[in-house]
């Protein structure tokens, strides 16, 4: 799927109603109803504007809410 600004999105389903959807993508290297590990490479991240470094964007929903990625992001 692509964003507004025509980067790639991947959203993947954990299962009892946990999604995340990392986008900012230049290409994915996942297709829908792939299986994936911890650690896959699921895409490149596209590059800024100007060239510069590009942002990976993160949002993890719960039943189609959003919520603080943050508290997921620190565990081990």
């Amino acid at each position: 799927m692509r964003d507004d600004a025509g980067a790639l999105r991947v959203v993947l389903d954990h299962g009892g109603e946990w999604q995340a959807e990392l986008g900012g993508l230049a290409d994915v290297s996942v297709a829908p109803s792939d299986r994936v590990a911890r650690s896959q490479q699921l895409g490149v991240l596209a590059a800024a504007a100007g060239g510069g470094r590009g942002l990976l964007e993160l949002a993890v929903r719960l039943g189609g809410e959003a919520r603080d990625p943050r508290p997921y992001l620190l565990r081990a």
